[in-house]
């Protein structure tokens, strides 16, 4: 089968010796593949082939780095092509038995079909956020107060570290210290809001182990801070004095409609910061949800789901009811999904563009957690991997090029 990258090169040829009989014929010289008819062409293809292209030409290369076609890129072959099912990949975020730390181990899947490992990639982060427009933000503690952040596009495999945010005021100081950090686009600019909580000592919950979580309340409210990848700067913003408790256990899917969310210890679902007025807004649960059980699974968890916000809430033993926030911002129950056995599996993510199989972990402290795909329809399960250490979560992302 003749490659796409082929048939380009021998239209290159084709345009060379059209041009060469045009000189010799003494008619005016011109271009036959104008550099809007390139840049269409090319806004169509899969960012593999792309990448393949840069080499042609100088010309061409320029083109393919061009924010011009990255934007036309994810109108064109993302969103319209008959080939778009194909820009979506799976990404499976895990720590494996070998103790590597901060180091995360990450199998690109494909989207549909089978599960089938196709590469694997260590990656240093502790905290992965995202995806947004294909791009992920990773987190690494350091010996500050602040992770070290990082940019990650993994279609194009660029890294871009985010300068460090502005200092702690002198007043908060020695006082314990949480992040929550989430990523999004406003007008095209890549934005990351992070939040620092602070308190006297680590918080714990009575009779449970310790969760990471962040707190805010009037008495000892939290800094927020917005930064521009654009203008490569951060800007302090008022403080958030509202009593919310901020629990970091899902780091995926948290991006919708230009809002970050949060998942929030009850009773409020979550907390969501508009991008483009740079505003908080606080979003109450849709029902009183039960602690009972809280040691062996997470009561509830937030993720992007058919198309929405969504909030999955643990019921136990008869599974998971799922709500979606409708555009009046109102919690719809959409349906229940489970029971599961045992019933401390819980969900961490969706596999495939149709989201029509969800996938689980199985925790096992002694020899390590499960992650299997579940069919609500069939019922049916399937092992997509053994004995992982610390899973982040599994992530469906659209191939981009998108520069960092």
């Amino acid at each position: 089968m003749v490659s796409i990258r082929g048939i380009l090169r021998n239209m290159l040829a084709c345009r060379d010796n059209q041009l060469e009989v045009e000189e010799m014929e003494g008619k005016p010289r011109r271009h036959l593949l104008e550099e809007d008819i390139l840049m269409e062409i090319f806004s169509w293809l899969p960012v593999k082939t792309l990448f393949q292209l840069k080499s042609v030409c100088r010309n061409w290369n320029a083109i393919i780095k061009s924010p011009i076609l990255a934007s036309m890129h994810l109108t064109n072959y993302t969103n319209k092509s008959s080939s778009a099912r194909d820009a979506f990949k799976t990404l499976i975020v895990y720590e494996d038995q070998q103790g590597l730390g901060n180091k995360k181990v990450i199998q690109v899947s494909p989207s549909n079909g089978d599960v089938k490992k196709v590469r694997y990639m260590e990656v240093q982060m502790q905290v992965i956020s995202g995806p947004c427009n294909g791009i992920f933000l990773l987190g690494n503690p350091q010996d500050s107060y602040d992770p070290a952040l990082t940019l990650w596009n993994p279609a194009t495999g660029q890294f871009r570290e985010v300068a460090e945010p502005p200092p702690i005021c002198p007043s908060r100081e020695g006082k314990f210290s949480l992040h929550s950090y989430g990523f999004g686009m406003d007008k095209g600019d890549v934005k990351i809001v992070l939040i620092r909580h602070f308190s006297p000592s680590p918080h714990r919950y009575p009779g449970r182990t310790l969760i990471p979580a962040g707190y805010s309340s009037p008495e000892c409210p939290s800094q927020v801070m917005v930064y521009s990848l654009e203008t490569d700067t951060w800007r302090v913003l008022e403080d958030f004095k509202h009593q919310v408790e901020i629990v970091r256990f899902v780091e995926c899917y948290r991006y919708w409609n230009g809002f970050i969310f949060w998942l929030c210890a009850s009773p409020i679902a979550a907390l969501g910061f508009d991008l483009r007025n740079e505003a908080f807004v606080v979003i109450e649960d849709p029902v009183h949800v039960s602690i009972d059980g809280y040691l062996s699974a997470p009561v509830k968890q937030l993720a992007m789901y058919k198309g929405s916000l969504a909030l999955f809430i643990n019921q136990w033993s008869s599974g998971y009811d799922v709500w979606l926030l409708d555009e009046d911002w109102c919690w719809v129950r959409w349906s229940t999904i489970g029971p599961f056995v045992p019933d401390d599996m819980f969900v961490v993510g969706y596999w495939g563009v149709d989201q029509d199989r969800l996938v689980l972990l199985v925790p096992d402290l002694v020899y390590g957690n499960d992650l299997l795909l579940f069919d609500p329809v069939s019922k049916a399960t399937e092992v997509v991997l053994s004995r992982c250490l610390f899973p982040s979560g599994v992530f469906v992302y659209e191939e981009t090029l998108a520069s960092l």
